[in-house]
Formats: C-alpha cells, sequence, structure tokens
C-alpha cells in the first residue's frame, strides 16, 4: 500500500514535468518558425455532418476489426479462465452445501480469489491492447486520408513547408485518438453538434419571424398613419362656397 502511495505523486509529478516540456519545446518551434494562422473553409458547419458520418463509418469497421483481432488472440485464454473459475466456484459451492466447514475450505477460496484476480488483470489488459489496436489503426485510416482538421480548415501553403507538415501530422494524430475512441464518443460529439445546431436554426427562425411581426406592425402602423393624415387633410379643406343668385 505504502509503495502505491508513494508512486502516485511520483507519477503525477513526472507527468507535470513532461507536459511541461511539451509546451515549451511548442513555443520555443513557433517563435523559430513563426506558423501562418489559417482560415476556415466557406461551408465546415455544412460539411461536418458528412465528416462525422464518414467518421462513424469507419470507426465501426474499426471497431470490428479490433474486436476479430482480440477474439482470435485472446478469447481462448479467457475461456479457459472463466472455465476454470466455474468449476472452482461450483466446487467449492458443492462442498458448502454438504455441509463442510468454510475453515476447511480456505485454501480453494484462496485460489477462486487468486483466479478472479487474473481473470481481471487479463481483462484489464485486452482492454489495453484494444486501446493500442484502435490508435494504432486509427492512425493508419488517417494516414490514408480520412481525416478532420482538413474538412474544416484549409491546409497551410507552402504545400512542402514546416507548417503543412506538421498540419497533416496533428490531424493524422487527432484523427487516430477520435476514432480509437470509438464510435460511441463521436456519435455523441455528433449529437452535441446537431443539438447546438438545432438550438440556433429555432434561435433564428424565432428572431425571423419576432422581425416579420415587427415589420408587419410597422407597416400597419404606418397604413394607419397615412389614412389618418389623409382624413385630417380631408377635414382641413374648405367645404364649396354657396352659389349666389343673379
Amino acid at each position: 500500500m505504502s509503495n502505491n502511495a508513494s508512486a502516485s505523486p511520483q507519477v503525477s509529478y513526472a507527468t507535470r514535468v513532461i507536459g511541461v516540456i511539451v509546451l515549451v519545446v511548442i513555443v520555443f518551434i513557433a517563435l523559430d518558425k513563426t506558423p501562418s494562422t489559417l482560415f476556415i473553409l466557406k461551408d465546415p458547419i455544412g460539411d461536418l455532418t458528412s465528416v462525422f458520418a464518414t467518421l462513424i463509418l469507419a470507426s465501426l469497421f474499426l471497431e470490428r476489426a479490433i474486436e476479430v483481432f482480440l477474439s482470435a488472440w485472446r478469447s481462448g485464454d479467457a475461456d479457459t479462465k472463466d472455465q476454470a473459475i466455474m468449476e472452482l466456484a461450483t466446487k467449492i459451492e458443492a462442498r458448502v452445501s454438504a455441509g463442510e466447514p468454510h475453515a476447511d475450505l480456505k485454501g480453494e477460496t484462496d485460489q477462486l480469489d487468486a483466479l478472479r484476480m487474473q481473470r481481471v488483470k487479463y481483462s484489464a489488459d485486452s482492454r489495453e491492447i484494444a486501446q493500442w489496436l484502435g490508435l494504432g489503426m486509427g492512425v493508419m485510416i488517417a494516414f490514408v486520408g480520412v481525416r478532420v482538421l482538413g474538412n474544416i480548415v484549409t491546409p497551410p501553403a507552402p504545400a512542402g513547408g514546416f507548417q503543412m507538415k506538421a498540419f497533416i501530422v496533428v490531424d493524422i494524430l487527432l484523427t487516430g485518438a477520435v476514432l480509437a475512441g470509438g464510435s460511441d464518443a463521436i456519435n455523441k460529439i455528433m449529437k452535441l453538434y446537431n443539438s447546438f445546431m438545432t438550438g440556433t436554426e429555432k434561435k433564428a427562425t424565432a428572431n425571423a419571424q419576432k422581425a416579420a411581426a415587427d415589420a408587419q406592425k410597422a407597416t400597419a402602423e404606418a397604413q394607419k398613419a397615412a389614412t389618418d393624415a389623409q382624413k385630417a387633410a380631408a377635414a382641413g379643406q374648405p367645404g364649396a362656397a354657396p352659389g349666389g343668385g343673379q
């Protein structure tokens, strides 16, 4: 326990140091290379829906491929461990049902706990392998051209310059990480985007309707004012003089 407690602050400190070093390196590179500002494409909002759909489709294929790889690689050992746990648990339950004291089953229960811990660790290792496989394959997918930033902003110029190369690298890593997060994460981002766009559209529609109502009200008031002015002008004209006899 004390080793874990002492290791945690060391890991946290090392993480902070690495983060500071990365930030300092990025700042010095920016000062040296002076990268230019990128411009947003003409209609990135309209294109984001198709971008999200493409990412979700690619992520679904990626998840299925990872599932197949892990199933062929680790499912056999996982089934063996599950079978051993089930058999030992059944054996212990049968001996308890027969009235055997729990003290006599300490060896078996300790063995069962150890098997369960091994199974938990095996599952954790499988998840870690799946994450790294997803990141690697996601980066490969982004490498061949399925990317995020390239569909939102214009790539920097010149084509072979440092900023262009850095842009491609960052785009590949970002897209690979997004794909590795799975289709559920991308779907959540898409739902958030759709919710924002729906709210913006409703607000714009309400503002347009209000503006139209205000315009109609102003037109009606102008027409009423014009009618009142005509009536006032007609009332202010002198009446026709009575004709005199000869």
